[in-house]
């Protein structure tokens, strides 16, 4: 009886396509893992805006400060205010998230815009927009609706 040294073609050919079928499933979910982190990253963006225009908010009313006066902060940092809330510009919602980690636009100070990269700075498919209004400032999530925007 001879004792066998390695594997017969087949099951090199078999293995060889189990291999290629793993590697191909595997490539296909790892390119969504991207979209879900720039997604992931803009949800958190829009839970910060959202607390940060309450408690700035908040801060002003505790502190009986008129419309738009600026908010000094615990820190030192000096929020500008616009109708009790941060107002649409880096002095103002910039300073009161303490954060400009994501790449952003002033749009005439009505508004301002963020992305979770300077990529899509450009092209502005995957963004969130802090609206300055005369009353509560709005968050336009409409452009991470879709997955399609943040890919």
């Amino acid at each position: 009886m001879k004792s066998q040294r390695g594997f017969t073609l087949i099951e090199l050919l078999t293995s060889m396509t189990i291999m290629t079928i793993l590697a191909s499933t595997a490539t296909t979910k790892l390119g969504g893992i991207t979209t879900d982190a720039r997604l992931a990253k803009m949800q958190g963006l829009v839970a910060a805006l959202q607390d940060s225009t309450v408690m700035t908010y908040g801060s002003a009313q505790a502190e009986l400060l008129t419309e738009n006066a600026p908010l000094k902060m615990a820190d030192g940092t000096i929020v500008a205010m616009a109708n009790y809330f941060p107002e649409a510009s880096a002095s103002g919602i910039g300073n009161a998230l303490y954060l400009w980690g994501y790449a952003s636009s002033v749009n005439d100070g009505v508004s301002v815009s963020f992305y979770p990269d300077e990529n899509h700075a450009l092209y502005g498919t995957c963004k969130v927009v802090y609206i300055q209004t005369n009353s509560v400032p709005t968050i336009d999530t409409s452009g991470i609706n879709s997955v399609a925007n943040c890919v």
